[in-house]
């Protein structure tokens, strides 16, 4: 979504780069080096040597921002769910800026060299008969994976892999300069790009490739806000993220099955187990919740494949590309006000903003209807004590900016946190019906947090 405040037509740079930072320059160069095929000479170096080039980027480049280290830090913390040292802190995310910096320069520098004669020697396959199964079938497969240790093993293992694979990659065109040349090498010619410009531009296109019984690949753990968030790990860590619905969509249109697919690193990221998990249990969900609306299916199912794929996030969680962006939108989730906004306008800023919360996200057991009813006759009942104070209205105004943090957590401990800063504001002003009624309804919250919609 554009920003605010820029003005219509003009063109923006694109977005989604690692770390959210711009690296236009860097890119050039790996495009440069594929094109004129000056890879080549990279036969020669050792993985020590390329090793000792990510070092120094990473000096150069990542370890020199104080924000972006804050930021790893505080998301190392908040994912693990664990309290660090210091010094071990220091050093996990050190092993973050530096094994980016090998992947990009794996990339540069290795990859193109890589056949499908040599390419075992870097990658381990286990599981991989989930997917030669899957295409019997006919209908292809839906590979979906996160950016955890070499990402690009993972993409190499099926492109690469003498069996024959059709691939359709789905990419981040933000990145183009990055993998338009390597597409053109022989090893990977089989390889199709497409760009990710939203589903509705592209879904056509992929449901002729599944229909053809090619493996379409995906991301599964970077999204933008206006995806369907789900918790994070059911049953574990629940507060809500933002997770793509592309292959969802796909497989609910084509019944082609969804395989979760991960590289987990051997060594220093140099060699990777890539691993394909049993489709089974998604099958099953999907199954049971087919006749249930949209929202609950993408949502049963997004849950289904965060439960097989982030607790491997949480265990390598020092091999995260998008620990940083994908934290940024976790856990940096506020409502603010401007300056001078009083009581009619918070409260209804923050109605609309639960509303918004609670339509697109999905939680299980949650009462979505009644839950915003209930908010809609809170909400209604507030302003109308807000109103009848006439003359005897305190004025309350807020003397500055200010915003609400509700990063990290549920709907439920969203809203329950939403009433308690609103009581407070009440109590502030004198306004003691309103925060009888808060006081009463804050318990009220849990009980549309009850009903199950199916089985997990």
């Amino acid at each position: 979504m554009a920003q605010a405040g820029k003005k219509a037509g003009k063109q923006q740079k694109p977005t989604g780069r690692a770390f959210g930072k711009d690296l236009d320059g860097i890119y050039t160069v790996v495009n440069f080096i594929h094109k004129y095929r000056i890879y080549r000479l990279s036969k020669f170096l050792s993985y020590s040597s390329v090793i000792g080039f990510t070092h120094f980027f990473v000096k150069a480049f990542f370890s020199r921002s104080r924000a972006m280290n804050a930021r790893a830090r505080r998301d190392l913390e908040l994912f693990s769910g664990r309290t660090f040292s210091p010094r071990l802190l220091a050093r996990l995310v050190e092993a973050i800026m530096k094994n980016m910096g090998l992947v990009l320069f794996d990339i540069m520098l290795k990859a193109p060299n890589y056949s499908g004669k040599n390419y075992r020697k870097v990658v381990a396959l286990d599981g991989d008969v989930y997917l030669e199964n899957a295409l019997k079938a006919g209908k292809g497969a839906i590979v979906t994976s996160l950016h955890m240790g070499q990402f690009i093993h993972a993409i190499g293992s099926i492109a690469l892999d003498p069996r024959g694979f059709n691939l359709v990659v789905v990419a981040n065109m933000a990145n183009q300069k990055i993998f338009e040349n390597l597409v053109t090498i022989p090893a990977f010619r089989t390889i199709k790009i497409v760009g990710r410009t939203g589903y509705k531009n592209i879904k056509d296109d992929l449901i002729r490739d599944l229909k053809a019984n090619k493996v379409v690949f995906l991301m599964h753990d970077i999204a933008g806000n206006n995806n369907l968030k789900v918790p994070f790990i059911y049953g574990d860590k629940e507060f809500l993220v933002a997770v793509p619905q592309g292959a969802i969509a796909l497989h609910r249109v084509t019944g082609a099955p969804i395989l979760p697919m991960l590289a987990i690193p051997r060594g220093r990221l140099i060699e990777s187990t890539i691993k394909f998990f049993d489709p089974a249990p998604l099958l099953q969900v999907s199954e049971a919740c087919k006749n249930l609306p949209q929202k609950v299916f993408h949502g049963r199912m997004s849950i289904e494949i965060n439960k097989i794929l982030f607790p491997y996030l949480i265990k390598y969680l020092h091999t995260w590309e998008e620990i940083i962006t994908f934290g940024t939108r976790t856990f940096d989730i506020k409502i603010r006000f401007s300056k001078g906004a009083g009581f009619p306008r918070i409260i209804d800023d923050i109605a609309q903003w639960v509303q918004r919360q609670i339509e697109g996200s999905f939680e299980p057991g949650r009462d979505d209807e009644g839950l915003l009813s209930w908010i809609s006759r809170l909400v209604t009942q507030l302003q109308d004590i807000i109103s009848k104070a006439g003359p005897n209205d305190p004025g309350f105004q807020l003397a500055a900016k200010s915003y609400i943090q509700l990063g990290g957590l549920g709907t439920q401990a969203q809203v329950e946190k939403l009433l308690l800063v609103i009581k407070k504001l009440f109590e502030k002003a004198g306004l003691r019906s309103g925060v009888q009624i808060l006081a009463d309804n804050l318990g009220t919250v849990r009980d549309f947090y009850q009903r199950r919609d199916c089985a997990l």
